[in-house]
């Protein structure tokens, strides 16, 4: 089996190898052919949601449980589906529909929450990792803390109100993104500004997990902050398109790009914008697109087609942290298994039985071990 992390146990601090994952290979999946609108996935990409509909057309909700090998029809009505988002795990989901108000599903069954019927948009409902804070994006942009049970609309920050095609938020909800003439909160909704320096209306959005990196994609190309959405710049190499969809791992490094409504490439970065490449599948009507927080499987849905998914090995960094006399051992949640091991001497390894947990505000899996104050040795190992 292949080792992906050694870590000797002498200085507290992270251990980092180079991602040793080959080239993006892209599989067309068993999902049938639909009007898809909109895909989601969990944290580690295992578990991924696609809604068909838009554009008057009326689908139904697909879901797969082992990353995309296999598609179940979920018992949602079929209707004008037009978006969707995950919590982290997966396990929460919410949909809305043009025209049709907002349905939640929490692993049982599919509800319609009690919030307006209005033109939500595409690419326009996005949800905190734990599942709870929902934005969902119309005119008004409307607000929920509460997995849907009431909603609040956003303050409009001029005569046409918040115009939510694409929106976006950091993983515990405190940096809010929602597109239009950019508009952004940066303490949980508390409070909203206008980002100033932008030349154009955005239609898609994406975000780190913690809010810093923010990316908008609009008619003149993509839009990138580096903090938080205080100031914008244009990513000059990016493609155009006047719609489409964006998607972003974790750490803000790695994006996919769809442009809606016309036959054209997927386009892949691995540096935040900075440099875009093709993917490595045939130019189509890519409609929405989403990404595992590692950045190592994606996905992409065609209007009028299929759902392809592409798979990488990760190489999770480790981090090691002092906490109240124990270690703290964190890597991001990876999009394929690993098990902590450790070693006295190298010669032989043990699998530890502390399951890790996962930290909701940063996507980390988290275990805590005693420090004995001798040395040692910690490796991810793939099962």
């Amino acid at each position: 089996m292949k080792v992906i992390r050694i870590l000797s146990l002498v200085a507290f601090g992270s251990f980092f190898t180079a991602n040793l994952a080959p080239a993006q290979t892209w599989t067309l999946t068993s999902a049938p052919t639909n009007n898809w609108a909109g895909v989601a996935m969990s944290a580690d990409g295992a578990k991924i949601v696609a809604v068909a509909g838009g554009g008057s057309a009326i689908g139904p909700i697909y879901s797969s449980t082992n990353s995309g090998a296999t598609w179940i029809s979920n018992d949602a009505p079929k209707l004008d589906w037009i978006a969707i988002c995950s919590s982290a795990d997966g396990t929460k989901l919410a949909a809305n529909i043009d025209g049709g108000g907002i349905w939640t599903n929490s692993g049982t069954s599919w509800k319609q929450t009690p919030s307006p019927a209005t033109g939500f948009l595409p690419s326009s409902i996005a949800s905190a990792a734990d599942g709870n804070t929902l934005l969902a994006g119309a005119f008004p942009t409307y607000l929920s803390t509460n997995r849907g049970k009431t909603w609040q609309a956003l303050p409009s920050p001029n005569s046409g109100g918040a115009a939510g095609e694409g929106v976006a938020m950091s993983a515990d909800a405190t940096v809010m993104l929602v597109n239009g003439d950019p508009f952004l909160s940066t303490n949980s909704g508390m409070a909203w500004f206008v980002a100033t320096n932008f030349q154009t209306e955005m239609r898609a959005a994406a975000a780190s997990v913690d809010g810093v990196k923010l990316f908008a994609m609009g008619d003149a190309g993509v839009w990138a902050s580096m903090n938080s959405g205080v100031w914008w710049f244009k990513e000059t190499n990016a493609p155009t398109s006047s719609f489409g969809s964006i998607a972003s791992s974790a750490d803000g490094t790695r994006l996919i790009l769809a442009r809606r409504f016309l036959s054209a490439p997927l386009y892949i970065s691995t540096n935040s914008g900075l440099a875009w490449t093709t993917a490595n599948v045939s130019s189509n009507y890519w409609s929405t697109v989403a990404t595992s927080a590692d950045g190592n499987t994606l996905a992409a849905a065609i209007n009028g087609g299929g759902i392809w998914i592409a798979r990488t090995t990760p190489a999770p960094a480790v981090n090691i942290t002092p906490t109240n006399g124990n270690l703290k051992f964190s890597w991001l949640v990876p999009s394929t298994n690993f098990v902590l091991q450790q070693s006295a001497d190298l010669s032989g390894w043990t699998d530890l039985t502390n399951q890790p947990a996962l930290n909701l505000t940063n996507l980390q899996n988290e275990v805590s071990l005693p420090f004995s104050g001798s040395g040692g040795f910690y490796r991810l190992k793939t099962p």
